[in-house]
């Protein structure tokens, strides 16, 4: 038995169909997965700079009276504050 393997114009149209389906995920993923990570990353600066300012006070205060404890509560307030990074606890 002999199996029909198309020619002409049938594979000719299978393969621009699969070169425009790949080209259009290629390009979509070209654009997409960068633009993604910059959110992600810009996020990330944007959190780790509110962590910063809200412990900035607490630190300067221990570091004149020398008591450490405050900041490790104030810093676990922080963070236990945050879903994001309560959640995985």
């Amino acid at each position: 038995m002999k199996m029909w393997i198309p020619s002409g114009i049938t594979l000719r149209v299978a393969y621009l169909a699969w070169t425009v389906t790949l080209g259009t995920l290629g390009i979509f993923m070209a654009f997409i997965i960068p633009e993604q990570k910059r959110e992600l990353r810009d996020g990330l600066v944007s959190k780790a700079h509110g962590i910063t300012v809200a412990l900035q006070g607490e630190v300067a205060s221990a570091a004149i009276s020398e008591d450490y404890s405050a900041v490790d509560e104030h810093a676990m307030q922080v963070v236990a504050g945050d879903s994001e990074c309560s959640s995985s606890s």
